[in-house]
């Protein structure tokens, strides 16, 4: 029982990071888009949007080379700050939920931008 409760908080962190990261990254290219685009909305939301998409893309190619090299990686320098952190979940699945999130919050954008 008290790895399901661990379980699910590391899934909770991991989403609060992510959505955290999903936000500034929201912040930069928005910034960035506006500075280029001249305020158009579309073009602004659009930059956002394909950030994101990219972000969250690499991120999962990363995850997924930390799965496929599992005894390639070298070991973590701080292990057990990483434990107290997150007790149950390790490196690449919370690399995975973050990246997934990070996705999500893409989608979200496309969806404004298909009613937009």
């Amino acid at each position: 029982m008290d790895k399901i409760i661990g379980l699910m908080k590391d899934i909770i962190k991991s989403l609060i990071v992510g959505f955290t990261v999903s936000f500034v990254l929201v912040i930069l290219s928005g910034i960035g888009s506006f500075l280029f685009s001249h305020g158009n909305i579309i073009t602004i939301l659009d930059t956002i949007k394909n950030t994101l998409f990219f972000i969250g893309a690499m991120g999962l190619f990363v995850c997924a080379g930390l799965i496929a090299k599992r005894e390639a990686r070298r070991p973590l320098k701080n292990k057990n700050a990483w434990k107290e952190q997150f007790r149950v979940m390790h490196f690449p699945s919370v690399i995975a939920i973050i990246d997934i999130t990070i996705l999500f919050a893409g989608v979200i954008f496309d969806r404004v931008i298909f009613y937009f």
